[in-house]
């Protein structure tokens, strides 16, 4: 059900339905288990300086681990299956979202610090934005949201016809992706101006991700195919950056650090 890449390229992670995380060389031989969730393990994330692991899933706890083994925290709270467990970019924090319709923030040391509420059915996905000052979730009920770091809700967009199962920044944060039942992915600026439809999918859209430069999404589908699609940045940017201009210069909703997020672009 997922697997993760260390910071390094040293060692990967994988997790499944039988409930066993499994850590790998990137040759194939087999490190070591971690074995203490008692049911699917839906997501697994490793920390920036790959110092930690996280994993998430159907037994409701998000659970830390360090590359040994050794099982550092269990939290509890999530009152359904967790499917999606991220760090934030500093390593210092987790979001976890849930099929109990919750997103729940954690801090590394200190436990649960926010439970955000807001999604009308499960949440499928949740990521920080690059600059860690922001969080976006994906959910059944077939919204976007975004989020500040103290829980309150900042945005809602609305677009596909189905769940959403997946969100992912661009590298620079400049742009979202969103991949969804409705079995197309859409592209969206930070700020949430929609700004294109990519269909050919004959199945849902069950993930997506950009490369490492922005300039390419791939996404996997229940068709059984895997997609890449190329993105014509500048373009894309300018659109959006004409929509947004005024609010972007004006809005007293718009952090001084947002403000020149369009640069010279327009």
């Amino acid at each position: 059900y997922g697997v993760a890449w260390s910071s390094h390229g040293d060692y990967l992670a994988s997790a499944g339905a039988d409930a066993i995380v499994k850590l790998w060389t990137p040759t194939g031989q087999l490190l070591g288990e971690l074995t203490d969730h008692q049911d699917a393990v839906w997501s697994i994330d490793i920390s920036p300086d790959s110092r930690f692991i996280a994993t998430a899933g159907a037994d409701r706890t998000v659970r830390l681990w360090r590359p040994d083994g050794e099982l550092l925290q269990t939290w509890r709270g999530h009152q359904s299956t967790v499917w999606n467990v991220a760090f934030s970019p500093d390593g210092q924090h987790l979001i976890s979202a849930s099929e109990d319709s919750t997103l729940r923030l954690w801090h590394l040391t200190d436990g649960l610090r926010q439970t955000l509420t807001g999604h009308s059915g499960g949440v499928w996905d949740a990521s920080f934005s690059p600059n860690g000052q922001h969080i976006v979730s994906a959910g059944s009920d077939s919204t976007l949201r975004f989020w500040s770091l103290s829980g309150q809700q900042q945005n809602v967009l609305r677009g596909h016809r189905d769940w959403v199962r997946s969100v992912a920044y661009s590298p620079d944060g400049h742009l979202l992706a969103t991949a969804s039942d409705d079995q197309t992915l859409r592209l969206w600026s930070a700020q949430g101006e929609p700004l294109q439809t990519f269909e050919g999918h004959q199945g849902i859209v069950w993930r997506v991700d950009f490369d490492s430069q922005g300039h390419r999404l791939a996404t996997a589908s229940a068709d059984g195919t895997v997609r890449i699609w190329n993105l014509k940045v500048e373009d894309l940017m300018q659109q959006g950056c004409q929509w947004l201009g005024d609010y972007l210069q004006y809005s007293a909703a718009v952090s001084e650090a947002d403000r020149g997020a369009c640069g010279d672009v327009r």
